[in-house]
């Protein structure tokens, strides 16, 4: 599983990580917790996803600092490329 939190709006997005290679793997989105929608009972609204595209992500560089990756969806016409920084 990986995790994905928003900070501007504290929701979180919890996707199923499938490898397929070494540098290649398959993100699913399984649900999402919203993070501004408190019940009143204090829990938070989840909303389960299904039939969501699946996002197929591609490790292009890897340094000891960061990596790049480009991660491409069949519904969206262009690739999406950024960096992840490795904390230490």
């Amino acid at each position: 599983m990986q995790y994905e939190k928003e900070m501007s709006t504290g929701n979180i997005a919890s996707l199923k990580v499938k490898w397929m290679t070494s540098c290649e793997y398959e993100l699913t989105l399984i649900s999402r917790l919203k993070g501004d929608s408190i019940k009143p009972d204090g829990h938070n609204f989840i909303e389960e996803i299904k039939n969501q595209p699946v996002i197929k992500v591609s490790i292009t560089t890897v340094t000891k600092d960061y990596y790049i990756f480009t991660a491409r969806k069949d519904s969206i016409d262009y690739p999406y490329s950024d960096t992840v920084w490795i904390l230490k």
